[in-house]
């Protein structure tokens, strides 16, 4: 497989394991940013509808559930619950660049209605 040249501290596909958090909800989350670093890969994303270059595979970034409970979307109105999944979705790839892996995302915090974003459920046992 013919590998394509990365740039110095470039990575293949990033994944991120998110903390996501809303009101009485607590889900472990995985999102995934494309970055193909094959032409095979590259083949194969644009084949599944993610565009055919670098610049139109990376705005996409896939997020769902790490249980598999819900299917992982690449389009944040495709969500079933706008408010968790949704809103959690449009402020992940706004905010990409700054997540860190392991990071929370406070639904209720992002949209204003609580003062102070939560932290992770992690500290609390």
């Amino acid at each position: 497989m013919e590998r394509m040249e990365l740039r110095k501290g470039e990575r293949t596909m990033e994944i991120k394991l998110i903390e996501l958090r809303d009101r009485g909800t607590f889900v472990p989350m995985v999102a995934l940013k494309f970055n193909a670093h094959t032409r095979q890969e590259l083949w194969l994303a644009g084949r599944a509808g993610f565009g055919r270059t670098h610049i139109d595979q990376q705005c996409y970034v896939l997020f769902g559930p790490l249980d598999c409970s819900e299917a992982m979307q690449y389009d944040p109105y495709k969500w079933r619950n706008q408010r968790t999944y949704g809103d959690s979705h449009r402020w992940l790839l706004a905010n990409w660049d700054n997540l860190k892996s392991g990071d929370v995302i406070d639904v209720e915090y992002i949209n204003g209605e609580t003062d102070t974003a939560k932290i992770s459920e992690m500290g609390t046992q």
